[in-house]
């Protein structure tokens, strides 16, 4: 009884830490750094250098301090004029790109 109660515990545990880890993976929180021939390069704010393929023509969203709602351009339109450090957030579903956003929100 009490071996079947650690080992439901253990399992319990182990859930618990690989949904964890999913959820850390489903985001990347960084800073701008490059972005050439649909690579970008996003400085994570885990210490790690993020390269994604990103379509030019993928939709981003930008935040501005000034604007209440964010606007949303072309990633190339967006990532060219870009300056390294600027704030990035790329929203992940199984390793897709399913959203991009630049800037900060305004609070």
């Amino acid at each position: 009884m009490f071996r079947a109660f650690l080992s439901a515990l253990f399992v319990f545990a182990l859930a618990s830490f690989v949904t964890a880890e999913e959820k850390k993976a489903n985001a990347v929180n960084g800073t701008f750094d490059s972005y050439k021939d649909g690579k970008l390069t996003v400085k994570g704010d885990d210490g790690k250098v993020h390269t994604f393929d990103v379509r030019d023509d993928a939709k981003v969203q930008v935040f501005t301090a000034t604007a209440e709602k964010p606007t949303e351009a072309a990633a190339k339109a967006t990532f060219t004029t870009l300056k390294p450090g600027t704030p990035v957030r790329i929203a992940l579903d199984g390793g897709k790109i399913v959203g991009i956003e630049v800037g900060e929100k305004k609070k």
